[in-house]
């Protein structure tokens, strides 16, 4: 299983308003496109259709801000928001295999435990949120911290 290049570049982008606009600090004046690339390194065409994705599906908010440029910003639902839930974001489906032709003897013998691997899988990319995510990063020292002490 391999996990989608616009997954890896929506959760780019939630780690850059998470860091950018941390809760504590109250709401957010909100991120234009050209910040969020900035910012998540995800080339700007992707930012802005998963941006507008990730509204849609009310993981972000978006406004406009005084120029008329549009703002995204973190919703609460963000750091309660599942791996799995971005992967239904971003992802046309995650069926591990739908591949598999559904009327073949393979599949009618073997279905059963397959689809029990797609739940599992399911469950296991459900138990970790953005939140448990961007807190990693966060306590994650780097090389020179560790030198410091």
């Amino acid at each position: 299983m391999q996990i989608k290049r616009d997954t890896e570049y929506a959760l780019r982008i939630l780690f850059a308003m998470g860091e950018r606009c941390p809760e504590k600090d109250g709401p957010m004046t909100g991120l234009s496109i050209n910040e969020i690339t900035m910012s998540s390194g995800v080339p700007r065409v992707g930012v802005d259709r998963l941006c507008r994705r990730m509204a849609s599906a009310g993981l972000i908010t978006e406004r406009k801000g005084g120029g008329g440029e549009l703002l995204f910003c973190s919703s609460q639902d963000m750091r309660r928001a599942t791996l799995l839930d971005v992967m239904k974001i971003t992802e046309d489906g995650i069926s591990l295999f739908a591949v598999f032709e559904k009327n073949s003897p393979f599949y009618r013998s073997a279905g059963m435990k397959l689809q029990g691997l797609q739940e599992e899988t399911e469950a296991l990319l459900s138990c970790l949120t953005v939140g448990d995510l961007l807190n990693a990063e966060k306590n994650e020292k780097s090389p020179e911290d560790v030198s410091d002490a």
